[in-house]
């Protein structure tokens, strides 16, 4: 009755499938349409192939079968806008996230130092998710208190340049990385603090997920954790690029307990309000089933 795309390869393949099978699509936007954060952090956005299948997606999209779902109103936006879309038919439906607060995170079972303030920054090793610019924060805080710093996140075009920054600032002692875990919510659960410094996300899950632990949160301001955050309601949010200013906001949290906690609260409520996985899946069955009855419409008509 209706097919449901991920990814833009995913999407212009069920959007082809439709219109020959005749079936109503729901695509999904899971990262922002701006070109010039395309370009600058996705490889090979720039080239010939890829401009080529921009054009043809741009095509597919503009069917009157094909419907969209977007991950925040930033990626609904700018998709939009990218493919000459009516913004009409883009829904803003977030992911959803497990509440993990209250269960134990162990350091010492994690193979961590107790003793000392735990950072953790979640994501793949690749330029957009900002790592140098994590790992020379951290050596600013490392240099004035003992402290460790977990980064969570496969293999990626930043890997080499991650591992270089964090050998020429000496902090190999001191700063964890793991490619890969099944389970990153006792990271979560056992950190004192995420730092996040990312240039490009399409939601931003990690922050999601953090707040969902009662992890307080400190990163870049940009628009998709601008949306889930609220701005600095429930999160310290810096502008890009500003690495001072995130050392500040670390030092700020890990020397202010009592209002780490109270934000670590607050954002754990509002999670809990609107983005379970019970809410979005809520909210997705709903539009899938209005496009199939949508469809069926047009199809009698």
């Amino acid at each position: 009755d209706v097919l449901n795309t991920t990814l833009a390869s995913g999407n212009l393949v069920g959007q082809l499938a439709g219109v020959s099978m005749d079936i109503p699509v729901v695509s999904t936007f899971t990262l922002s349409g701006d070109p010039d954060l395309m370009r600058t952090y996705q490889p090979g956005a720039s080239s010939l192939r890829a401009q080529l299948l921009r054009r043809v997606e741009a095509l597919s999209a503009r069917r009157r079968h094909v419907w969209f779902r977007a991950i925040t109103s930033d990626a609904a936006d700018s998709n939009a806008q990218a493919l000459g879309i009516d913004r009409n038919r883009v829904t803003v439906i977030p992911r959803g996230v497990p509440l993990s607060a209250g269960l134990a995170g162990d350091k010492e079972e994690l193979g961590l130092p107790r003793d000392v303030p735990l950072l953790l920054n979640v994501g793949r090793q690749t330029a957009q998710k900002g790592h140098v610019d994590l790992i020379e924060v951290f050596a600013q805080i490392a240099e004035e208190r003992r402290a460790h710093l977990v980064i969570l996140g496969r293999r990626g075009d930043g890997t080499e340049q991650l591992q270089s920054v964090i050998n020429r600032l000496g902090v190999g002692d001191s700063v964890t990385v793991i490619d890969h875990v099944l389970d990153p919510f006792p990271y979560y659960r056992a950190a004192d603090l995420m730092v996040f410094p990312s240039f490009m996300e399409g939601l931003g899950t990690a922050v999601l997920e953090s707040m969902a632990s009662r992890l307080p949160v400190v990163a870049y301001d940009i628009p998709p954790v601008r949306e889930i955050t609220g701005g600095s309601r429930w999160a310290r949010l810096v502008e890009v690029g500003d690495k001072s200013a995130m050392v500040e906001e670390v030092r700020y949290l890990l020397d202010s307990p009592a209002e780490a906690e109270e934000l670590a609260r607050s954002a754990y409520q509002m999670v809990e309000e609107r983005y379970t996985v019970e809410e979005v899946v809520g909210q997705l069955e709903n539009l899938l089933v209005d496009v199939a009855a949508r469809s069926s419409r047009i199809k009698r008509n």
